[in-house]
């Protein structure tokens, strides 16, 4: 009997709809497939640090490229002149120089260049033929130098670099023993977490000093998250995002060296943080997002709340992220 009711229900179901979209395709007008898979016409704005240019991504030739303008004028200058592949991410790193990341074999792995945005060819600084590079700190306070890792010495590991974009020489500063899955940099640039895997559990591993060797310092099984994310400002304690007194996902501030909960910053009552808010300027976590039915932002930096509902109110009716 209770099947019988449900089938019935399910067919009722079926029947609205159907006939709901044979109003509505006389209604709402078919969207071509093309348009799935292209590229969009501008996407990925970034301002320079001095705030006078806006870089952007957009196509050229069908390829992704590299556009700038100054701040409030509407000519764009190309820089990039890509033909066969996209651009997928840039940066700038400084108020002249932007780095960004292409596939240039066509083989998932990504080589790293620096261009000026006065002008003059770009500079290849990694190889993608046998392996890849991410970017692991773009090292704000250091115009001529990134943290980057890469699979060149071995293509199952990452292993990490200080990178000078002006030399193209690199310093090892954490050679991976193969089971390292993420690195955390302080904010002077030193590696100083690392998190590795069996497989299955997790182990927290953490150094004082950069000459210091690693230590496991907290061990996780599969039930619990522990994402060590960001330094305090004076580089003595990291905030976590972890579920381990709950089943949300909560962001506390936590002593690594000595395997301790300080405080407890924020924790939704539903749901988990999805991402975290912070001000490379101010050096410090400014809030965070979470999502119910929709996306909503918790702001404890009362500069960055009034920035946020002062584009909220410019933008009705749009998500302001």
């Amino acid at each position: 009997m209770h099947k019988n009711r449900i089938f019935i229900a399910l067919s009722i179901i079926v029947v609205l709809l159907l006939s709901g979209c044979q109003k509505a395709e006389y209604e709402v007008p078919i969207i071509p497939l093309e348009d799935f898979f292209r590229n969009p016409q501008n996407t990925h704005f970034e301002l320079s640090p001095d705030g006078k240019y806006i870089a952007s991504l957009r196509p050229w030739k069908n390829r992704l490229n590299i556009f700038i303008q100054k701040t409030g004028n509407d000519s764009l200058t190309q820089i990039t002149n890509s033909e066969k592949r996209d651009i997928t991410k840039f940066f700038w790193v400084s108020n002249e120089k932007i780095l960004y990341l292409q596939d240039v074999n066509a083989n998932d792995n990504y080589s790293l260049f620096c261009i000026n945005i006065n002008g003059g060819k770009s500079k290849k600084l990694t190889s993608s033929k046998n392996s890849t590079t991410y970017i692991i700190d773009d090292l704000p306070d250091y115009e001529d130098e990134v943290i980057i890792q890469t699979n060149e010495r071995n293509s199952k590991m990452f292993d990490v670099y200080r990178l000078n974009i002006t030399t193209g020489k690199k310093k090892l500063i954490g050679q991976n023993p193969g089971n390292i899955t993420k690195w955390l940099t302080d904010f002077n640039g030193k590696l100083r977490v690392a998190i590795s895997t069996d497989g299955v559990n997790q182990n927290i591993l953490y150094r004082k000093k950069e000459s210091d060797d690693f230590k496991v310092v907290k061990r996780l099984n599969f039930k619990n998250e522990f994402f060590p994310i960001l330094f305090t400002s004076d580089n003595k304690y990291v905030y976590v995002l972890s579920n381990e007194k709950g089943d949300r996902l909560a962001l506390i501030k936590y002593d690594l060296e000595n395997n301790y909960e300080l405080e407890l910053i924020y924790e939704h009552p539903e749901v988990d943080i999805e991402h975290v808010k912070y001000s490379s300027k101010k050096k410090k976590i400014v809030g965070v997002s979470v999502i119910t039915d929709k996306r909503e932002y918790y702001f404890w930096d009362v500069e960055r709340e009034r920035l946020q509902k002062n584009l909220e109110r410019r933008l009705p009716g749009k998500e302001v992220n």
